[in-house]
């Protein structure tokens, strides 16, 4: 990694979108009581609500038993799906520490509404940061999809075994620094790409506990300083950022005040790296783009271009349905006016 002249000097923060509420929410939190509870009974063919039982694994074992699920299950070649449930998952609960509700929630889900209420976590993150899922749709696009029967399957078996590994419980927080103790996104795609694949791509898992002594080692003697640009042109999944952002984190900053440019051949570790962004909080002034450093060089000026087209195509959506939506309101009032003077 090493710092690059900066590509965001013409960006207004300020015109950052207003968030807008999400269409698709999960329940209400049950509160539970404060005095201990018998044993449940066991519950009645169908009733799910008892079902949710979860531990937090460690990476190698979370993504090992997704990528079980999905061959088990026949789920097929493409594997951004599953890794696509994982950051779906890893994505909804984000500020919510309920993971007890919520786990029950989704095991109550149909398969077609659980394709659903994934295809709203596409749309609510779009929203909100379309620069970034724009590069996620690999991972993503399938949830406007129609699968099979196998596949759709095989999504229900990724989400239980997601669940049970804890996925809720390691992404859940408010807090990002606890959202960052690992990349869910990479162990995903290392257990689930063959061996030959990754080779070919000359892709190879870098350990979490390497990347923060990597880290520590580049920059524990740096004075970070807002405005700072991080380039990263071999990114992955986003680790080596993971690591440097709770290091800039532990210096008393805010991730959101630096700029981090990412750049990896891979696409669906780009697009590991979009969800990855959102997950650990890394702010606005991000840049991503798939493509080889050796062949094509740096990307980001490209990326850039790309970024301003596509927070400009989400703008005029909004726009138009900000206009329709007062459309339908004035629509509205005339017929209620009309009905009272009858």
């Amino acid at each position: 990694m090493a710092e690059q002249p900066s590509l965001f000097d013409d960006l207004d923060d300020t015109d950052e979108p207003t968030p807008i509420p999400a269409t698709f929410r999960a329940p209400a939190p049950v509160g539970r009581p404060a005095a201990p509870v018998p044993p449940p009974r066991p519950a009645p063919a169908g009733d799910t609500r008892r079902l949710y039982r979860s531990h937090i694994a460690d990476g190698a074992t979370f993504g090992e038993a997704v990528a079980y699920a999905w061959h088990n299950a026949h789920g097929g070649s493409n594997i951004g799906i599953p890794i696509g449930v994982v950051a779906s998952l890893a994505l909804w609960p984000i500020g919510r520490e309920h993971p007890q509700t919520l786990g029950e929630w989704f095991l109550r889900l149909t398969l077609a509404e659980l394709q659903a209420a994934y295809r709203e976590v596409l749309a609510y993150h779009w929203i909100r940061r379309p620069d970034l899922i724009d590069h996620a749709l690999p991972l993503l696009r399938w949830t406007e999809e129609e699968l099979d029967k196998n596949q759709l399957a095989a999504v229900g078996d990724v989400t239980r075994a997601a669940l049970k590994h804890g996925v809720l419980e390691m992404t859940g927080s408010p807090d990002p620094s606890s959202r960052s103790d690992t990349d869910l996104m990479s162990w995903a795609l290392t257990s689930l790409r063959s061996h030959g694949a990754r080779q070919g791509l000359g892709e190879y898992h870098t350990p979490p506990e390497v990347c923060d002594v990597m880290a520590r080692m580049t920059y524990g003697d740096t004075e970070f300083t807002p405005g700072m640009r991080f380039n990263d042109p071999c990114a992955g999944t986003g680790g080596m950022f993971r690591s440097l952002a709770n290091l800039v984190r532990e210096a008393g900053h805010n991730p959101h005040d630096f700029t981090w440019v990412m750049q990896d051949i891979d696409a669906l570790a780009v697009a590991g790296a979009a969800v990855n962004s959102i997950i650990w909080d890394l702010g606005p002034r991000i840049l991503l783009a798939c493509g080889d450093i050796l062949a094509q060089g740096d990307l980001s000026a490209q990326s850039l271009e790309r970024r301003n087209a596509v927070w400009e195509h989400r703008n005029s959506i909004v726009r138009e349905a900000a206009l329709i939506a007062a459309v339908h309101k004035a629509e509205n009032l005339l017929t209620q006016v009309a009905d009272d003077a009858a």
